[in-house]
């Protein structure tokens, strides 16, 4: 089953290109930030791998030593795993440098797997010890986008990994010893080792996936693209009320939420408010759909929302979740459509709406 998925693609704005700064609002979607003060590399989003936004971190001159970290954690701890994301580096710098570490796997405090590459652009593969386990077969090019993918059990001495490489394979599975913790987050990581910058240590990320070993989504995926739409037209279900106007889904449409500036707000439990989204095309088979609801509560108290899809003339309601007085992005995967209990379809997708419920 999938556990998350980010493909950066909800905001337009929030890019920070100054020194030790960040996105600020990938916060809200539980991206947490490590950064030495007066570092010079910057985290910022860009233009994407295909469309929409990616991750980067930026290098500028000058500055000081430093670990930059971007993580995120799992809803819950992993020892059976599959991870893929999409990487696009400037150089594979000789020497140390073209060696930094670019993905952490990280089990609470410790590291379980660290990648980088070699100077031809192979993938390495190092354990918590920093000692090479492994080298990929395929060489990467620079300033190219590749996509990458780690099927992993943690199980001790018994652990195996293999790798993928834009959908073909490319370190064959092997047995080695990664520890008995599951693994909890995906950390994109930047490391300055001087006062100036390397070439290699622009680093850009995308289409992040994150799998248990449970159907229906086991094992890799193949080379993934995500796509963000937005509501597009009303739904069967208009019971919260617009901030301005009588549209609904004109509140809740923003590339870029603008927070307070445009919303529905509701304070009846049970309410619904639902919408159909921009059209998907153009897409091939249907991994896993994700509802995002970009919310908070207005006053104390508890308070909470549910996201809802429609579908054939039935309306499912998803898992509860509390809300805060600051906005979050409160997410649900679904891997199949719960209409048919079997996988999303392009068609499926575009005929359903989705929403939110007052919980």
């Amino acid at each position: 089953m999938l556990k998350m998925i980010e493909g950066f693609d909800h905001f337009t704005g929030g890019v920070a290109t100054t020194v030790g700064s960040y996105p600020v609002l990938l916060t809200t979607k539980n991206w947490n930030f490590i950064m030495p003060t007066g570092s010079s590399v910057g985290g910022e989003l860009t233009t994407g791998r295909v469309d929409g936004r990616c991750f980067h971190w930026s290098a500028n001159t000058g500055g000081i030593n430093g670990e930059c970290e971007a993580y995120k954690l799992f809803p819950a701890a992993l020892t059976t795993l599959s991870v893929g994301f999409a990487l696009q580096r400037d150089s594979f710098a000789a020497g140390p440098f073209g060696a930094n570490v670019f993905i952490i796997l990280r089990a609470g405090g410790s590291d379980v797997i660290r990648l980088r590459h070699n100077s031809g652009g192979q993938l390495l593969v190092y354990n918590s010890s920093d000692s090479l386990i492994a080298t990929g077969s395929f060489a990467m090019t620079s300033s190219a986008w590749h996509y990458i993918e780690l099927k992993i059990l943690v199980n001790g001495a018994s652990s195996t990994l293999e790798t993928q490489l834009n959908g073909g394979p490319d370190i064959p599975v092997f047995t080695t010893n990664l520890g008995s913790s599951g693994i909890d987050r995906i950390v994109l990581y930047a490391h300055r080792r001087d006062g100036t910058f390397p070439n290699g240590t622009n680093l850009f990320y995308d289409d992040i996936y994150v799998c248990d070993g449970s159907a229906p989504n086991t094992g890799f995926l193949g080379d993934c693209h995500i796509i963000t739409i937005y509501p597009a037209s009303d739904g069967t279900h208009q019971q919260w009320t617009p901030n301005s106007g009588t549209a609904h889904y004109s509140r809740v449409n923003e590339h870029s939420p603008d927070d307070d500036t445009s919303y529905v707000s509701d304070n009846n439990t049970g309410d619904r408010d639902s919408y159909h989204l921009d059209t998907l095309v153009g897409v091939g088979a249907v991994k896993g759909l994700q509802i995002n609801q970009y919310s908070r509560k207005f006053d104390s108290g508890s308070r909470s929302i549910t996201p809802i899809i429609r579908r054939s003339g039935t309306t499912y309601s998803g898992t509860v979740q509390a809300l805060s007085t600051s906005y979050v992005d409160h997410t649900q995967l679904y891997d199949t459509d719960p209409s048919t209990s079997a996988a999303w379809t392009v068609a499926g997708i575009n005929a359903g709406e989705f929403g939110s419920e007052a919980a």
